[in-house]
């Protein structure tokens, strides 16, 4: 793993952090949104421990980022087809990647 692709990770799972909270809080009260609630609860939670392994280049960091992979596909299904989840979709779509370079 190089320091550029580390790096790379642990900003997209900082940006899709913060997109999953918003989605989170955009979603709560919407009929039907409870799967979505609950994706981007879990993938929030995942990038959160991720992000920082990632830049400090732990030996843990591919574990995690399979976990936070699996998340932010997971949530990148609940999300797709809501325009309020768009950005959210697009965040994880980008983190499920960097994930992917680090967790091979």
């Amino acid at each position: 793993m190089t320091e550029q692709t580390l790096d790379a990770c642990a900003q997209a799972c900082a940006s899709c952090m913060t997109a999953c909270a918003r989605c989170l809080e955009d979603c709560i009260g919407l009929p039907g949104m409870e799967a979505c609630i609950r994706t981007c609860r879990d993938c929030k939670i995942l990038c959160a421990a991720c992000a920082p392994l990632c830049a400090a280049n732990s030996p843990r960091a591919p574990a995690v980022c399979r976990a936070c992979m699996d998340a932010c596909e997971a949530c990148v299904a609940a999300c797709e087809g809501h325009p309020e989840c768009e950005a959210c979709a697009a965040a994880c779509r980008a983190c499920a990647t960097a994930c992917r370079a680090i967790a091979a």
